[in-house]
């Protein structure tokens, strides 16, 4: 991540390369019953409120670092952290009484558009842990099985999730055409031309992770913007006439630089579509945040991520300027984000088998960190807690995807036979290059995935290095020099040379973003 033209990717990552000691014990009841509640087998649970200790404060300073440490070592004694909200759910299993859901519309894309796996068959049923807010349990809705599920069914079920785990009423109702939400608002896949899947603008900061304040944006904020618009209208400027208005997803995702309102101010100024990331970081070259810490361990947890990542698509994302989930902006997130460090460690499970859930009941996609691997067990484990294949992105393809061969093409192919999309969103950084990703996308598009593909770059205009400083300064924002027309120039050129068509370019950069965004 954070590399441009004027900074080498060594340079870029040598302040981030950290990686936990010690990976937090999960306590194995809670992460059994977790699975229990959270199997495909299931149709419903029942989730029965508790007050909380705490409603929506931080943990103390000790707790912080206890678990930015991963000093859990009591497996059978989960931590008695607050509660980020006011309620602790206590989980149910009810058997199974109902059948499978009918699936959801399509996005209405040309024919062409569609992928060559069965988008159809999403027969697992909807999770919905959810209950009133005097503590009686709710029973979901179940839809006729004569109808399908449409975009309002989804977002009226989510409604009971989110409300009950999250407080207030949910933004639905949006029409049963799917739509994707930009942070200026839903606007119809048609109005989206070249989409770069990967992106961060305008800044990265990880100051959170490591205990301490975000660094000042409001002294730099103009320049901030005014800077990243201008690169990102270049981006838009570089597409023909049947490829724009551009679009990019900005995948910074909750309290590691991701102010909802800044994005907003962005996209007004600029000619760019631009989509907003939920989820929560992974710990592959920092501590995870300790907010998702302290929710993959403790009992209900994730089922309370689960809720977080839904209110912030339904509704509206967290304002990071107030405590962990203390404020929400209206601005709603088009895409979960989660990771995995080099293997997928227990925290990273916990967030994966969340963001499955949010997918499940919203049919938001997730896109995917991985670490020199690891994609496999993340499409793995989406799928295993009832994620549609056609809603999962895998990121970070296109250099030792599978730890052992670096032109890791059968690789790529095991990911798309299990209908998920391949994603090479590192285009223009050094340690990858461009001709070895073109290589890699024709390999997929021979095998007949190219319906199953998506490019960007990873780029950041700005990053903070003193992520770890107690005091921070305006004055030590980082400013790179990322292109964000690499992809749109060198890459299709480099494409084009190798035998691949405009056509299915097009599908690569157009189509293919259209269809997994909309939901």
């Amino acid at each position: 991540m954070f590399t441009g033209k004027s900074v080498s990717s060594a340079e870029a990552m040598h302040p981030l390369r950290y990686h936990c000691a010690g990976a937090c014990s999960v306590a194995e009841d809670v992460q059994t019953k977790a699975a229990l509640c959270m199997g495909r087998r299931l149709e419903k649970v029942r989730i029965e409120a508790q007050p909380s200790q705490s409603a929506c404060g931080p943990p103390q300073p000790e707790m912080w670092t206890a678990l930015s440490r991963r000093a859990i070592d009591r497996p059978s004694a989960p931590a008695e952290l607050p509660s980020p909200v006011g309620i602790r759910p206590v989980v149910t299993v009810v058997p199974p009484a109902r059948p499978a859901r009918p699936p959801p519309d399509t996005p209405s894309v040309s024919p062409s558009a569609r992928s060559g796996y069965d988008s159809e068959n999403r027969n697992s049923p909807l999770f919905i842990p959810s209950f009133t807010t005097d503590g009686a349990p709710m029973t979901p809705p179940t839809p006729p099985l004569t109808d399908r599920l449409t975009r309002r069914d989804l977002l009226g079920a989510a409604a009971g999730t989110a409300a009950a785990l999250l407080g207030g009423p949910l933004l639905s109702d949006d029409g049963d055409t799917p739509l994707v939400s930009t942070v200026l608002g839903p606007v119809a896949p048609e109005k989206l031309g070249a989409t770069l899947m990967h992106e961060h603008a305008p800044i990265v900061d990880w100051s959170e992770l490591y205990e301490t304040q975000p660094a000042p944006v409001a002294p730099v904020r103009e320049e901030m913007l005014a800077r990243t618009a201008g690169l990102l209208d270049a981006f838009h400027d570089s597409l023909g006439d049947d490829e724009g208005p551009g679009a990019i997803v900005e995948t910074t995702p909750i309290r590691v630089g991701r102010y909802p309102k800044l994005l907003a101010d962005l996209a007004k100024r600029t000619r760019v579509h631009i989509i907003a990331s939920s989820g929560f970081w992974c710990e592959a070259l920092a501590p995870q945040h300790p907010w998702a810490v302290r929710l993959s361990v403790e009992e209900g947890g994730i089922e309370q991520m689960a809720g977080l990542f839904i209110r912030e698509i339904t509704q509206g994302m967290e304002d990071p300027s107030g405590e962990w989930g203390e404020t929400f902006t209206d601005i709603r997130a088009g895409i979960i984000k989660i990771g995995t460090s080099t293997y997928l460690r227990p925290s990273e499970r916990a967030c994966h088998i969340a963001a499955a859930i949010a997918s499940k009941t919203t049919g938001c996609p997730i896109t995917t960190h991985t670490t020199e691997g690891g994609g496999l067990e993340e499409a793995e484990l989406l799928l295993e807690h009832g994620a549609a294949p056609e809603r999962i992105i895998i990121g970070h393809q296109g250099h030792q995807d599978d730890r052992e061969n670096d032109e890791a093409n059968d690789y790529h192919k095991l990911i798309a036979r299990l209908g998920c999309y391949v994603q090479f969103d590192r285009v223009d950084h050094e340690d990858y290059g461009i001709e070895k990703q073109a290589r890699q996308v024709v390999s997929l598009i021979e095998a007949g995935f190219v319906k199953q593909v998506l490019l960007s770059h990873d780029h950041a205009p700005y990053y903070y290095p003193e992520f770890a400083a107690r005091e921070k300064t305006a004055e030590d924002w980082k400013a790179l020099d990322p292109d964000y027309t690499t992809v749109t120039t060198e890459l299709t050129a480099a494409l084009v040379e190798l035998g691949v068509s405009r056509s299915e370019i097009r599908t690569m950069l157009v189509e293919n973003p259209r269809r997994v965004l909309a939901f």
